[in-house]
């Protein structure tokens, strides 16, 4: 039985881009499965074990990136768009749903219906059996109609994740960067990200990996200058005035003085406003693990902050209005003193 971390794999994964002290873990960490799981096993297949271990996560193209988190969305499932869709799809027309392989069917062509840990028929709010959604992705790249998808009319697993935002340096500039995958972060951390970088720019973070790791919070003022620096730069960067004018679900990073904070449902309402948009944007957080935050600005602070653009419906004129749904922000630390001054002068002011 091999007891200790192989200086050999932990060298492996080191030059493959981890951190010393990450890859010890790791390598301790399978050693340790490897022990618990094959009590008998031989030192030749630990070793070889460990070696094919190692091989797959390098194969998995993780690369170590730095960041500093400025937001963060919900957990969901990634498939419930595409659950979502096929339901659609099957309650307009269930022969096209069956056809197109937008929900599952068994071997006589018959729709395959969800059912829970009982074993009984899941129903929706109208008490309608509920679909068996599919993959029905027929190839993996559908432009080039190169790779065949193995999982081309199975049932959709659940996947969950949530989308967060960092501040990295990317080729010597400071950029807002999008990353997904299941990991829990909190703002102003710094955080060694271990995953792939699209050629968009987008961050997965595979489960086989590292994951996220949490280094050291950044004191107020520090984070305020790395969040308002980037913004200055950004092409996210927009004038709060000018935030009507982005399209539904595109990401937004703006700037202004909150003048109203309050509870709105499960999760923390702020208003803010600026010259160029004296009536006020509103702005919900994405995540509830927001709200203490929330709860913490005060009329004129100044924020600037990440989110993406949303849209309700006023019930008092049935109009649209846009709203922001907030990922993340950061206070001026100088409009905090200047805010709590004039909170201090309150009783002057009004008597």
């Amino acid at each position: 039985m091999v007891k200790k971390v192989s200086n050999e794999f932990v060298d492996t994964l080191v030059k493959g881009g981890w951190k010393l002290v990450d890859a010890e873990a790791k390598i301790d960490q399978i050693t340790k499965a490897i022990n618990s799981k094959f009590p008998k096993a031989t030192p030749e297949f630990v070793q070889s074990t460990l070696k094919a271990s190692v091989n797959k996560l390098l194969r998995s193209h993780i690369e170590q990136m730095e960041g500093v988190c400025v937001g963060y969305d919900v957990k969901q499932d990634s498939n419930s768009f595409a659950k979502r869709k096929a339901y659609e799809v099957y309650e307009q027309d269930p022969v096209r749903a069956a056809q197109d392989k937008f929900v599952v069917t068994d071997v006589d062509g018959k729709v395959v219906f969800e059912k829970d840990e009982k074993g009984n028929l899941k129903r929706d709010n109208k008490g309608n059996t509920v679909p068996l959604a599919a993959d029905n992705r027929e190839f993996i790249d559908p432009d080039t109609k190169k790779m065949k998808n193995t999982k081309w009319g199975k049932a959709l697993g659940e996947v969950i994740q949530r989308t967060a935002w960092f501040i990295m340096d990317v080729n010597g500039k400071s950029k807002f960067v999008r990353a997904f995958g299941n990991f829990d972060v909190k703002l102003g951390y710094q955080y060694t990200l271990y995953g792939s970088m699209s050629k968009t720019g987008n961050i997965t973070i595979p489960v086989t990996g590292p994951g996220v790791k949490a280094g050291k919070l950044l004191d107020d003022v520090d984070y305020w200058k790395v969040f308002n620096d980037t913004a200055q730069n950004d092409d996210l960067a927009v004038p709060l005035g000018e935030s009507v004018d982005i399209l539904k679900n595109k990401p937004i990073v703006t700037k202004g003085f909150v003048t109203t904070v309050r509870q709105a449902g499960t999760r923390m309402m702020i208003v803010i406003n600026d010259d160029s948009m004296p009536e006020g944007m509103v702005c919900f957080v994405a995540d509830e693990g927001l709200n203490e935050e929330a709860e913490a600005l005060s009329a004129g602070n100044e924020i600037v902050l990440i989110g993406r653009i949303g849209e309700s419906v006023d019930k008092t004129d049935g109009k649209i209005r846009r709203n922001i749904t907030t990922f993340g922000f950061a206070s001026n630390p100088e409009s905090d003193k200047i805010a709590s001054a004039v909170r201090e002068l309150d009783s002057e002011l009004y008597s």
